[in-house]
C-alpha cells in the first residue's frame, strides 16, 4: 500500500520494542519502524497494531495528536492522513490510560517523503533529562517537567522540554549551519546515533557518545534558529555599523520599542556602545529562556551584567533584556 519505494535512511537503533519479542508496537505500511524509515509520498499510510499483549482488546486504543485516523475494515488497522495545519504527528498506542508505543511522523515537502520512527515507553523514560541543580529554587508553578507527550511535542512546537545542558555554539543542533534545526540536521545526527569518539556530529553534550541525552537536546531545539551567542554577534555587528533597524530584529518583540528609543538616543555613539560589550559567559537556562553574564571593563573595575534571551514563537532566539 506504500506509494513508492521505502528506504532506510539511518542506522539508528533505539533499543525499542520489536515484533520479534511479541510486545505491542505500531507499524506503518506493514513495516517495523524500530529503525527510522523514509516513505515516499504522504498518502496511503496504513497504521496497524502488531505483537501480542495480555491486555483485553477493548483496553487497546490508537490515537494521534494531529492528523486523522480512520479505522479500516481489517482489525487493528487505520488509514492516517496529515492535516493541512501540520506536517508532524505523533500516533500513540495505549493500553488503558497508559501509552505503550509512539510512531512519530514527519512529512518533508522538499522530498515528498515521510520520515517515521517508533519509540517505546522504556526508551522514552531513558531519554528524560535530569533536573538541573540551578533550577531547584524555582517554584513548583514555574517548573516544567518532561512528560512522555511533551518530549515529542517539543519537536513541533519549538521546544517545551527542559534539557540537561545548554550547548555552546560548536555543539548546537544546527549541524549544517543553515540557521535552522531541521531534517537535514536530523539526518546528520542519526548517522552517528550511538557511535562513540571525538568530534561527532550530534554529540551535543561533548560526552563522546551520541545518546539519548543528545536526542533530548535535538528535540528541545527542533525548528529553532541560530544559537543565542550567534544572535548576539549579529546584533553587535549591526550596531557597530550604525544599523539600528537591523539590530532591532534580534530583539524580542516585547522589548523592541524600549530599545528602539534607547538606540535613537545614543545613535551617535552606537559603535562605542558595542565596544563596551565584553565576554559572554553562560549562567543558566530555563524553558524557552537562557541567561548569560556579560563582562564590561570600566577602567580598573570589571562589571558584570545579565543578558536574557528568549525563544519566540518562530523558533528564533532573541534578546529580551540586557
Amino acid at each position: 500500500m506504500c506509494r513508492g519505494k521505502t528506504l532506510l535512511i539511518t542506522a539508528i537503533v533505539l533499543a525499542m520494542v520489536s515484533i520479534a519479542n511479541a510486545e505491542l508496537i505500531l507499524t506503518i505500511n506493514e513495516l517495523d519502524a524500530t529503525k527510522p524509515l523514509e516513505i515516499e509520498g504522504k498518502e496511503d499510510l496504513i497504521i496497524a497494531i502488531a505483537g501480542q499483549s495480555d491486555a483485553k482488546t477493548q483496553d487497546i486504543s490508537v490515537t494521534c495528536d494531529t492528523g486523522k485516523l480512520e479505522p479500516l475494515n481489517e482489525p487493528d488497522k487505520y488509514l492516517f492522513t496529515f492535516t493541512a495545519e501540520s506536517d508532524v504527528s505523533i500516533i500513540s498506542l495505549n493500553v488503558g490510560q497508559e501509552f505503550v508505543y509512539y510512531l512519530v511522523l514527519f512529512y518533508i515537502p522538499e522530498k515528498d517523503a515521510v520520515v517515521v520512527f517508533g519509540v517505546d515507553k522504556e526508551t522514552l523514560a531513558a531519554s528524560q533529562p535530569k533536573p538541573q541543580p540551578q533550577l531547584e529554587q524555582q517554584t513548583a508553578a514555574s517548573q516544567t517537567t518532561l512528560s512522555e507527550k511533551s518530549y515529542f511535542m517539543s519537536m513541533s512546537t519549538c521546544g517545551t522540554t527542559q534539557i540537561n545542558r545548554f550547548p555552546e555554539p560548536n555543539f548546537y543542533p544546527d549541524i549544517n549551519s543553515d540557521k535552522i534545526v531541521n531534517f537535514v540536521d536530523f539526518a546528520l545526527f542519526a548517522n552517528n546515533w550511538q557511535k562513540s569518539g571525538g568530534g561527532l556530529d550530534g554529540d551535543f553534550d561533548n560526552s563522546r557518545t551520541v545518546d539519548t541525552n543528545d536526542l533530548a537536546t535535538f528535540a528541545y531545539f527542533w525548528l529553532s534558529g541560530p544559537h543565542p551567542l550567534d544572535v548576539f554577534e549579529s546584533f553587535k555587528t549591526a550596531l557597530s555599523v550604525g544599523d539600528a533597524n537591523e539590530a532591532l530584529t534580534y530583539i524580542a518583540e516585547i522589548s523592541r520599542e524600549k530599545y528602539a528609543e534607547i538606540f535613537q538616543i545614543i545613535e551617535p555613539k552606537l559603535a562605542d556602545y558595542v565596544a563596551g560589550m565584553g565576554q559572554m559567559t553562560f549562567d543558566r537556562q530555563r524553558n524557552g529562556e537562557v541567561i548569560y553574564e556579560m563582562r564590561h571593563q570600566d577602567g580598573p573595575e570589571t562589571l558584570s551584567f545579565p543578558v536574557f534571551f528568549i525563544r519566540e514563537e518562530d523558533g528564533n532566539w532573541r534578546l529580551f533584556n540586557f
